[in-house]
């Protein structure tokens, strides 16, 4: 009878168990769905014109128009131009910029893993591309750091060349794909010399790649989350975002049905599939979903664009100041948020944790920006 009596003690443990995680499980769920449901409902309230008109009003009065809040010397200085409907300032001088990265593991996957924070991080309205100019005297530590023939130091903390990071989220769905994610400003040897146009200073440059931002969930936990803590990784959360979604080139076909004897064509699968630019439909549900939630961002969607979207109006035409300059700077930025979405690297799917739906901060950041801060 004593065999009996264990196996039924441990059947009632078992339940006993199951019964614990069920009732776990349901209240996390509950909760995470009252978390998720709050949000939305923040985000729809937000998305009310006279609301964001209002509330944006009273978060940018602090000198900056439609641009927003600027340090002392710009307060009352004139805009020279808007990029996105973001104030610039044209600065007639050379600019050198710099670049600090962590979370390198020294395997291939390690742009995966990397974030990097830019000191001048540059945007040419015209190529549509990013760029970084590297002053001398980095170009000498870099290269006194690859003399090291005993491997003592690591040189993705301070170098710029031969570095990529994660762009967006990771999808491992995507597979090979996964591989069209590693970018890096271009870096050009030497500082620019010439004149370009600066954010103000309260600014932090953010370009990122959306994971699926026409499902709210998606864009909370795989944009908006990497993208808070990418800030608060190199202590730049009380800047303000200045957010442009980058659109790798359109995605490639890879699994087409054509009919017999027919001209018509049907795609079935992809590259980075469900990202907002595989379809004409996604792109529309995208530029439907992203304005209603950036506001919980304290971002207007005014001023939101997509790489190629990107547009620069000068507006101060002072003849004694040249203004022909086709490149926007800003003393701050980050990119990198391949690690620090929800998807992660490990998870086929975003099924977030408990830990990532208790993300307090990460909440209350969302509450302050909707209340104003």
């Amino acid at each position: 009878m004593a065999p009996n009596r264990g196996i039924e003690g441990q059947a009632k443990k078992g339940v006993a168990a199951k019964t614990t995680r069920t009732i776990i499980y349901f209240f996390g769920f509950a909760f995470v769905f009252f978390n998720s449901y709050s949000i939305y409902h923040l985000s729809t309230n937000c998305n009310d014109k006279d609301k964001i008109e209002k509330s944006l009003s009273e978060l940018l009065l602090d000198y900056g128009g439609a641009g927003g809040g600027t340090e002392a010397d710009q307060r009352y200085e004139r805009p020279d131009g808007v990029i996105n409907n973001v104030n610039v300032y044209f600065r007639d001088e050379s600019i050198e910029s710099h670049v600090q990265c962590v979370g390198e593991n020294f395997r291939e996957d390690s742009w995966q893993y990397r974030s990097c924070k830019f000191t001048n991080l540059c945007f040419d309205v015209q190529k549509k591309e990013y760029f970084l100019f590297q002053s001398k005297s980095e170009k000498k530590l870099q290269a006194t750091m690859e003399m090291d023939i005993f491997n003592t130091t690591h040189t993705s903390a301070v170098s710029m060349k031969g570095l990529n990071v994660a762009l967006g989220a990771i999808n491992l769905k995507w597979r090979s794909d996964v591989n069209k994610m590693k970018w890096f400003p271009t870096v050009v040897d030497g500082s620019h010399q010439g004149g370009y146009y600066e954010l103000p200073a309260n600014y932090v440059f953010l370009p990122y790649h959306s994971l699926n931002a026409m499902n709210p969930g998606h864009l909370v936990w795989d944009d908006f989350l990497p993208i808070y803590n990418l800030m608060v990784m190199f202590q730049l959360k009380d800047k303000r975002p200045f957010l442009v979604r980058h659109v790798f080139n359109p995605p490639l076909c890879k699994f087409c049905i054509t009919l017999v004897y027919s001209s018509f064509a049907y795609c079935v699968l992809f590259e980075l599939g469900a990202t907002c630019d595989t379809k004409e439909e996604r792109k529309k549900k995208c530029a439907k979903i992203i304005p209603k939630f950036l506001p919980l961002m304290s971002v207007s969607p005014t001023t939101f664009r997509t790489t190629g979207e990107t547009f620069l109006n000068v507006t101060n035409t002072d003849e004694k100041k040249e203004r022909n300059s086709t490149l926007v700077c800003s003393k701050h930025g980050a990119a990198g948020i391949g690690v620090l979405s929800d998807h992660g690297t490990k998870k086929i799917h975003g099924m977030f944790t408990i830990s990532t739906a208790f993300n307090w901060k990460f909440i209350f950041y969302f509450y302050s920006n909707r209340m104003g801060r």
